[in-house]
């Protein structure tokens, strides 16, 4: 009941409450309005992904002809790759301007799942995530996935949040360092291509490239320094260690 149609109005309603803060939109391309909609969106600098869809492949090029610029958690909750409609998981490796997202956990998807999409985008396409809900980083066997108020309840076992039926994942408890060992340690993953796919891959997705996502001169030092065992020693925010405050 709250799926609702794409609405510029109510988008600007809400963009503008929270000072245009709205970086990202995931929506699927086949509900009415949704070009109009991504359109408008996008002309005001919000980034636009495709995802929680079951879009054939014609309204995936749409969209992306309409400014659409990513995939949402590729291979999740969208239409799958059949030989007759390849629908959104085979646009998302056959059209190579559009960037993919992908879970990185070993659960969400398989290894050979993630070594055909890795095979098909170039680093420089493949942007790594956790897909991680508020469970991440804690004990918490039983959790709430969106809001405390109307929020879904979740159930975190064998590593993944799930729905107390256990009949779909909702979302991971994931985080970027596991994102990278699972990568570049069990799906061998070269370790300059997973350390692109985590940094300066998302940054330009998300159009923060000019401060974020490698080390130059002029940019934000944001910095994760890292054992050999890939576990995190400290973690530098715009210059500052995070083990200082």
């Amino acid at each position: 009941e709250y799926v609702a149609a794409p609405d510029a109005k109510t988008f600007d309603e809400y963009n503008a409450a929270c000072g245009n803060a709205i970086k990202i939109i995931t929506l699927a391309p086949e509900t009415d309005g949704a070009l109009d909609f991504i359109r408008h969106i996008v002309a005001q600098g919000t980034v636009v992904s495709v995802g929680h869809t079951g879009a054939k492949y014609a309204e995936v090029k749409a969209a992306m002809e309409a400014g659409a610029t990513n995939v949402t958690h590729t291979y999740n909750a969208q239409s799958p790759l059949h030989h007759r409609e390849i629908g959104v998981v085979g646009s998302a490796l056959l059209l190579e301007d559009l960037y993919c997202e992908l879970i990185c956990d070993t659960i969400h998807v398989s290894v050979p799942a993630m070594q055909l999409l890795v095979k098909n985008k170039r680093a420089d396409k493949l942007a790594l995530i956790t897909d991680a809900m508020r469970a991440a980083g804690t004990n918490e066997t039983h959790s709430i996935l969106g809001g405390r108020v109307g929020g879904v309840p979740v159930v975190v076992k064998d590593g993944v949040a799930q729905l107390p039926d256990f009949s779909f994942y909702a979302g991971s408890i994931g985080t970027m360092d596991r994102a990278l060992r699972v990568a570049h340690v069990e799906y061998g993953i070269p370790l300059l291509d997973v350390s692109r796919m985590l940094s300066l891959t998302p940054a330009r997705l998300m159009h923060v490239d000019a401060r974020k996502g490698s080390l130059e001169p002029g940019k934000d030092a944001d910095i994760v320094i890292m054992n050999g065992e890939f576990a995190v020693e400290n973690v530098f925010v715009r210059g500052r260690s995070c083990l200082s405050e």
